[in-house]
């Protein structure tokens, strides 16, 4: 809910290139020594849903930010795919809730939201599929490329 608070009320464009930055650095540190050694336990992971729900609500969306921990995890391919997607669907639904009971959510967001979510589940099915003919070793891979690409957008998008 804080977070939700605070997107509401930051500047856009410090989102975006905050959020860029987080991505580049969290493939950074997945490179480290410390990042290669992170394990985090079950119970672990309680804190980091805690603080990537704060992300969440404050940058939008943080699923790549989660993945040094899936990773270290060992979640690959479908496991890590699935695992994202519960805890995307997770995190937007409470913030669905926090945002339209502060009144932040209109019909017209709902249903482009909707719009989305179903081609995201159409690009989900497709990715699968993709992801079917992808050897494990290199989802990891994969993954960076796509959050360094993605982080340098962010960071550069004026």
């Amino acid at each position: 809910m804080l977070g939700a608070l605070l997107f509401v009320a930051a500047p856009t464009s410090i989102l975006t290139k905050l959020l860029g930055a987080v991505l580049l650095a969290s493939v950074a540190y997945r490179h480290t020594t410390l990042g290669r050694q992170l394990r985090v336990s079950r119970r672990g992971f309680m804190g980091v849903g805690a603080a990537l729900g704060l992300l969440s609500a404050l940058l939008g969306s943080v699923g790549p930010l989660a993945a040094p921990f899936f990773l270290s995890h060992g979640l690959i391919a479908g496991a890590y795919i699935g695992t994202e997607a519960l805890t995307a669907v997770s995190m937007h639904l409470v913030k669905v809730a926090v945002y339209g009971g502060y009144a932040v959510l209109d019909g017209s967001s709902v249903a482009i939201g909707l719009a989305l979510g179903a081609m995201m589940i159409l690009g989900s099915y497709l990715g699968k599929r993709l992801l079917a003919r992808l050897p494990e070793r290199l989802f990891p891979l994969v993954i960076d490329v796509v959050l360094v690409i993605s982080g340098l957008q962010l960071v550069l998008a004026s």
